[in-house]
């Protein structure tokens, strides 16, 4: 089946570049097979892979074994969500948690190590990843912040103890207190969110 997973592999990439890639070691058509009338072509050449909302990117990969064993697989791509435009200066509320300190405390330095690695990531990005990517546990963390640079003094306060702007709260598993959040600031949010309020991200 190791081809079946090059093939996966392929279409992956093809699905992330956008292209399809031509048939490897291909030279000539067998004059014996006719595809002037039927919808099938041999890709010969790198093409740009066009899409819209009712045809998505979609291909399929067949892989077959020794022992008779059969697979197939169709692969569609995920349509993109339109993320909310923001101004290079709007705060955002970062967000952390796990089910104990120490992993907490771990999580906020692999955090710091990984924007202190890649200084062009997007403050926005690494908020909308963190508030709707990942599942809000017992031990909390969060802060309002408007600059990648901020949010590294803000874990490393919170690291080595400091006192900072940032909130931090332990709340009770499957506990899930309703509040208006509508309309309030990016370190309310934090505060009300550290406390067990639930929020939703992707309404705000």
């Amino acid at each position: 089946m190791a081809a079946g997973a090059a093939g996966v592999i392929k279409i992956l990439l093809s699905l992330k570049n956008q292209l399809i890639p031509p048939t490897i070691n291909y030279e000539n058509t067998n004059p014996l097979i006719d595809l002037s009338d039927s919808p099938f072509k041999i890709q010969d050449k790198p093409e740009v892979w066009a899409s819209d909302v009712e045809h998505p990117r979609r291909a399929a990969v067949s892989s077959f074994g020794f022992s008779g064993t059969n697979a197939h697989i169709v692969i569609e791509e995920y349509p993109a969500k339109n993320k909310p435009s923001y101004t290079s200066d709007a705060g955002v509320t970062i967000v952390l948690s796990a089910r104990n300190q120490e992993r907490l405390q771990q999580y906020a330095g692999d955090l710091k190590k990984h924007l202190l690695s890649v200084p062009a990531l997007s403050l926005h990005d690494v908020a909308y990843t963190l508030q709707i990517g990942r599942e809000a546990m017992e031990e909390r963390f969060a802060v309002a912040v408007n600059q990648i640079t901020d949010l590294i003094t803000e874990l490393t306060n919170f690291l080595t103890g400091h006192t900072g702007t940032f909130f931090t709260g332990s709340v009770k598993k499957n506990r899930t207190d309703r509040h208006d959040v509508n309309g309030q600031s990016e370190a309310e949010l934090a505060r009300l969110w550290v406390s067990g309020v639930l929020v939703d991200w992707e309404a705000l």
